[in-house]
């Protein structure tokens, strides 16, 4: 399999789910215990947009007792655990801007732990430079989860706004991630995909630069912090006239 030579490029033998550069974004690792080594045993999980469970599942789930059920939460409690597993780990869907952020560093080979010599034998081998991820593309399709109040037995489909402000939100964690120490690499193939990547992320930002005056500020100076505060100016205007020529096809949708 193409997949295993990737690995067996990099050393340690072929098999994926024994190699902790394969795994870390290719599968999902669980313990059976606290103290016992994690063991890959599936591909991408939930776990590998929202961060390892162990340390919130167990916030997450409580309503606010043994019995307590999600319908009669009070907002009081509500926004104290969300507030409490997202310390302990939870990336919430809501923070559209996080589940970005992680799903680039796998997408776009940006994790701080992968060596670049290691890369260049990846894509030597065979692996994709990089990937075509866009966080509309990626996440309305089969990962769509929109099971919301007041109909939360419908998986809703986002409208043209919402879809324009996630479409800015990825070009804003696409652009803050390739413009940093992880968007320079001494491979050629994966350089030009950071480049394209870089050039289309700056694009689609420019175009709203007349409604969000927070843009010229991610543009200059692309940071983490002057990503969120564009997306949180982003607020819950339309910016379909702008970027939605940009957005992908859904049947393109992953």
């Amino acid at each position: 399999m193409q997949s295993s030579r990737h690995c067996a490029a990099v050393g340690r033998g072929s098999n994926m789910r024994r190699h902790e550069i394969c795994t870390a974004c290719h599968y999902s690792s669980v313990q059976a215990s606290a103290t016992a080594a994690p063991v890959a045993s599936a591909g991408p999980s939930c776990e590998s947009c929202h961060g390892k469970a162990s340390g919130w599942i167990d916030v997450h789930s409580d309503y606010g007792g043994p019995n307590a059920k999600r319908e009669a939460e009070s907002a009081a409690h509500k926004a104290q655990r969300i507030q409490r597993a997202a310390a302990a780990g939870m990336i919430w869907p809501s923070n559209l801007y996080a589940v970005a952020e992680n799903c680039l560093s796998c997408h776009f080979m940006g994790r701080a732990d992968l060596p670049a010599d290691t890369v260049a034998k990846m894509i030597q081998a065979g692996h994709p430079p990089g990937s075509s991820f866009e966080l509309v593309r990626y996440s309305q399709g089969s990962v769509r989860h929109r099971f919301y109040p007041p109909d939360t037995t419908r998986n809703a489909q986002m409208t043209p706004a919402e879809l324009s402000r996630l479409f800015l939100t990825g070009q804003a964690a696409a652009l803050v991630q390739t413009s940093g120490p992880q968007g320079r690499s001494p491979n050629a193939k994966l350089q030009k995909s950071l480049d394209d990547t870089r050039s289309a992320a700056r694009a689609a930002i420019d175009a709203v630069k007349a409604q969000v005056p927070e843009a010229a500020a991610l543009l200059a100076r692309p940071t983490p912090e002057t990503a969120r505060a564009f997306v949180a100016a982003l607020a819950s205007r339309d910016y379909t006239a702008q970027v939605g020529a940009r957005l992908p096809a859904p049947a393109s949708y992953k």
